[in-house]
């Protein structure tokens, strides 16, 4: 899933990035799909690691914004692929506590 994430940033790029007076920002259905798709990834594989939040954050004020927000919740996800990749990110694991036994 990371990695179509990823793949679909270049398309966003393309077609959802508007200059206007010099003025850089992104909008549209595309973008917001992605972001959602990306914020339900980390937060049911990720929910109680750092990454998470900060990226849920930067969706928060990313539609219409700068791109810098695009820019930032890349990088972050391009960081938890790498992580990935280098074994150094396990997935979260919901743990359950039998308090009767």
């Amino acid at each position: 899933m990371i990695d179509s994430l990823l793949e679909r940033v270049s398309k966003i790029r393309e077609n959802n990035v508007t200059d206007s007076d010099g003025l850089v920002y992104v909008s549209g259905v595309e973008y917001v799909q992605w972001i959602y798709e990306a914020r339900i990834y980390l937060e049911e594989k990720y929910p109680h690691k750092s990454f998470t939040p900060e990226f849920v954050k930067e969706s928060q004020r990313a539609v219409g914004n700068s791109v810098k927000h695009l820019d930032i919740m890349e990088g972050i996800l391009k960081s938890v692929k790498a992580a990935q990749l280098n074994g150094l990110l396990n997935e979260d694991i919901a743990q359950d506590f039998d308090y009767m036994s």
